[in-house]
């Protein structure tokens, strides 16, 4: 036996087609934000090593490139 679709059945359908866009869009933010948060811990940590090992070495020139060395990726760290 076949039932045609009355216009109730098809409310419920959008419905659920916009929790489930909701649940998309909450989903890709939170990928997006440990996906961001990643990227800020290994961009600091090689910072840290940096600073560490001119420290250890005491070497100046990543103290010259900028505040507290920050320009060192662009300006390739040459301390020459």
């Amino acid at each position: 036996m076949l039932r045609s679709k009355n216009a109730a059945d098809w409310g419920n359908v959008s419905e659920m087609n916009n929790e489930f866009l909701v649940y998309l869009v909450i989903v890709c933010v939170k990928i997006l934000l440990v996906f961001g948060v990643v990227q800020l811990m290994v961009i600091s940590m090689i910072w840290l090593e940096r600073k560490i090992m001119a420290h250890m070495q005491v070497r100046l020139g990543p103290m010259r490139v900028g505040p507290h060395g920050l320009h060192c990726r662009c300006c390739g760290c040459s301390a020459r």
